[in-house]
């Protein structure tokens, strides 16, 4: 079985890591939460007068809302490991606003809706990454339940999973496979880590639609080569694929399928020859070149 470390395993002992993690508490801490919750707000038709953020949470980005839900999971991680109230009543504000802004279908977003099905339509193309960003959503409403005890967050996050779940329902295997298939170098329809969560949504309630639908997610074109031994890695979104092999590890942790465990360990013997010292990773053409004088 893979199994992480959790948060109350380990301590910081270097002063100057502790000291770079407070920076990034404080970053966090001093974040509007009006401002970061514009967009969904201006998307569920409830009046906002926030300075709107700018860059990928502007109103015009399609991947608005992912940062939220990165800030969401960092807040409830801050405040479980540190006890912090002031970041708890963060994330319980920025849930309660997500409750607000929630459709009674359970889609949950700060971008309009409509984009799933341009994504139905086109496949990869006049779209941004919309299932990478409701994934961002889902993880942190499911981290705020984790280490925060919100059961308010976890129905939201079960809420927009059967949301999903539904659509798919209704499309073909060819078209899902369309819609899935991110194999462009910098791919518009990404899903980040979506299967994962879903994993973990399955471990939480039981509710056997979630590992229905987490399945769907686990896309052949990249983990049966991988567990045949075959090394498909060239060319590939990193960002992409990393998180596709997370969901595999915890897919073989959940039912036992051997086959997502030999892919992922096949996956991490394959990454060896391209990896550089601070951890990022190219083609071995572009690793083997950078190591030489």
């Amino acid at each position: 079985m893979f199994t992480n470390f959790k948060l109350d395993d380990v301590k910081l002992m270097d002063l100057c890591i502790v000291r770079r993690r407070e920076l990034v508490k404080q970053y966090v801490a001093d974040f509007d939460i009006d401002r970061l919750m514009h967009t969904f707000r201006i998307n569920a038709g409830i009046a906002s007068n926030a300075e709107p953020l700018g860059g990928w949470e502007g109103v015009g980005s399609g991947l608005r809302g992912h940062f939220v839900g990165h800030y969401l999971s960092a807040c409830s991680r801050f405040a479980f490991a540190d006890k912090d109230e002031r970041l708890k009543a963060k994330a319980t504000e920025i849930v309660d606003i997500m409750e607000q802004c929630a459709k009674p279908s359970g889609y949950l977003s700060a971008f309009e809706e409509e984009k799933l099905d341009v994504l139905e339509l086109e496949e990869n193309r006049n779209v941004w990454a919309p299932y990478y960003t409701l994934h961002k959503i889902m993880q942190g409403l499911i981290d705020c339940h984790i280490y925060l005890r919100s059961s308010k967050a976890l129905t939201l996050a079960l809420k927009l999973a059967h949301y999903i779940h539904g659509r798919f329902q209704k499309l073909s295997y060819l078209k899902i496979d369309g819609m899935l298939r991110c194999t462009k170098v910098n791919p518009v329809n990404e899903f980040g880590g979506i299967g994962d969560s879903l994993y973990t949504l399955y471990e939480l309630t039981g509710d056997k639609s979630m590992l229905e639908l987490a399945r769907v997610f686990d896309r052949d074109y990249w983990t049966l080569p991988l567990a045949i031994g075959r090394d498909v890695l060239d060319n590939l979104h990193a960002n992409t694929h990393l998180p596709m092999i997370i969901a595999a590890m915890h897919r073989y942790n959940v039912t036992g399928e051997e086959r997502f465990r030999t892919a992922a360990v096949n996956f991490y013997s394959f990454l060896q020859g391209r990896t550089f010292a601070n951890g990022n990773n190219s083609s071995k053409a572009t690793a083997y070149f950078s190591r030489r004088p």
